[in-house]
Parts: structure tokens; sequence; C-alpha cells
């Protein structure tokens, strides 16, 4: 009898809210706050669980130099490529979106670009995740970090 090898299965999407920071230089440098949604689904393509396709949307909040509280909505799409065993997977990601600021009574659009490093722990459907993102948004004088903890379940 000859032995027949599984195929890997292909990882369902995962869908994850995420918490954190958001540091940003305006003058001096702060912190304001961001949460996020996203849903992570394979590129089977390229290589069954290695490359993953994210879209998302972050929500932060920040002061300004002024103190003046400002909202930022951003929408964005980012390709990630993670490895590892799958109960852990360090993972880099580069992509990008809008970001809309209301100020005053008008909506600043601007177009960003991100990129991400992170690792996921996963215990059984769920897991957690810790996350870097980097990300390109002229509203502040240098460009903000993001440093976010992540829910997620494997979406079946």
């Amino acid at each position: 009898m000859a032995a027949q090898t599984a195929a890997p299965t292909v990882m369902p999407p995962e869908l994850s809210f995420a918490g954190g920071v958001m540091r940003y230089t305006l003058g001096a440098q702060r912190d304001g706050a961001l949460a996020a949604i996203r849903l992570a689904s394979p590129i089977v393509p390229l290589g069954r669980n290695h490359w993953l396709l994210e879209g998302g949307a972050a929500y932060a909040w920040y002061r300004t130099a002024d103190a003046d509280l400002r909202h930022v909505f951003i929408p964005e799409l980012q390709v990630q490529f993670q490895a590892g065993p799958r109960m852990l997977q360090p993972y880099v990601g580069g992509g990008g979106g809008l970001a809309f600021t209301r100020v005053d009574s008008s909506t600043v659009t601007k177009l960003t670009a991100s990129a991400a490093v992170g690792l996921r722990l996963m215990l059984g459907s769920w897991g957690i995740a810790g996350e870097v993102r980097f990300r390109s948004l002229h509203l502040f004088d240098r460009a903000p970090r993001e440093l976010t903890v992540s829910i997620f379940r494997q979406l079946e």
C-alpha cells in the first residue's frame, strides 16, 4: 500500500479587532488612540497560507499642536507574507489606502501607504496578534507608528 500525503488545507479567512496607540509628531511627539477591524484571507495561487490579502478600516483620534481633537478614518488594503508553523506566525505586509480627517466643517482626504510587521499566535480557531504599522500620513510632521494588539477568529 502506498502512503498518501494529505494536501495542506487552505486556512479560512481571519476577522480581527485591534486596538492600540498611534504615535505621531506635531511639534512634539504625542500619542493618540486607534481601533481597527480587519479581514485577512489567503491568496491561494501565491502559496496556500503564506500570502494574505487584508482589507480593513482604522479609526484614530489625536490632538493637534493647539490641543484640538481630530478624528481620522483609514480604509486600506495590505498584502502580507507570513511564515512559520500554524500556531506562531510572524508576518510582514505593505499596502495603502485613504485617510479622511475632519477639520472644522470640511473633510481632508489624503493617500496613505503602510508597512506592517507582527506576530500571530493561534489558539484553536481564536488568536491574538501584536503589530507595529508604519504609515505615511502627511497630517503630521513625521510618519506615525501604530502599536496594536488584536484578537482574531478564523471564519469557517
